[in-house]
């Protein structure tokens, strides 16, 4: 299975929302992209992301995600290399023909480096509830999902990259709490929806946004 994703507004815990309806086993690779502008930084990242779910259940899953990142500022400078493992359970908890409701649990591994833009610098947990639908669109294979999830930082990474660092860089902008991948405060809700469509077998393609709520600066 090939994804590309197009995220207009990108978080850390990036893929939710995937396959919440239809829980089965798969590996997949998947492509990213998305444009940042956040805390004085401005730039592309893109990223490959090998990812993986194990259903034992016909309702439940688990999956981990291994991205692969490239920052790449407006003013030259780029980081490439490993970002956060993701790894969720999800569970389906009410169906009704093309209507979903699913929940689960999702968490982040700080395996990025946050020195280079490439990792938020700590562990997260963020539960979450997803209601995805596939309705009748001519016989599309077009897909919907809203997806509402708590992200809730484990530990407090300073102010700025900044501040983790002995005084080098890459020369990129130094963005506030993390990486520019997804950048948050300690605890907030954010709100993701998403269309995906599979023009192709084994082959989708995704698009969202995603708007977040502020809990705790």
């Amino acid at each position: 299975m090939l994804a590309v994703c197009l995220l207009l507004a990108a978080h850390h815990t990036a893929d939710l929302t995937s396959n919440v309806a239809k829980p089965q086993t798969y590996v997949a690779a998947e492509a990213e992209a998305a444009r940042f502008d956040f805390d004085g930084a401005h730039g592309f990242y893109t990223a490959v992301v090998t990812s993986a779910e194990l259903a034992p259940l016909a309702w439940l899953a688990f999956d981990a995600r291994l991205p692969i990142a490239l920052v790449r500022f407006d003013d030259g400078a780029t980081a490439l290399g490993l970002g956060d493992v993701e790894l969720s359970a999800k569970a389906r908890i009410f169906r009704l023909h093309a209507l979903v409701v699913s929940g689960g649990l999702g968490t982040e591994l700080p395996t990025g480096d946050v020195r280079r833009h490439l990792g938020g610098g700590h562990a997260e947990l963020a539960p979450f509830v997803a209601v995805p639908t596939r309705p009748s669109l001519a016989g599309a294979p077009i897909a919907f999902t809203a997806l509402v999830a708590d992200h809730l930082s484990l530990e407090t990474p300073p102010a700025s990259v900044n501040e983790a660092s002995d005084g080098g860089g890459d020369g990129a902008p130094e963005p506030a709490h993390g990486s520019v991948l997804g950048p948050h405060t300690e605890h907030e809700a954010a709100l993701r929806l998403l269309v995906s469509a599979t023009p192709v077998e084994h082959v989708t393609v995704r698009a969202g946004a995603e708007s977040a709520l502020r809990l705790v600066d």
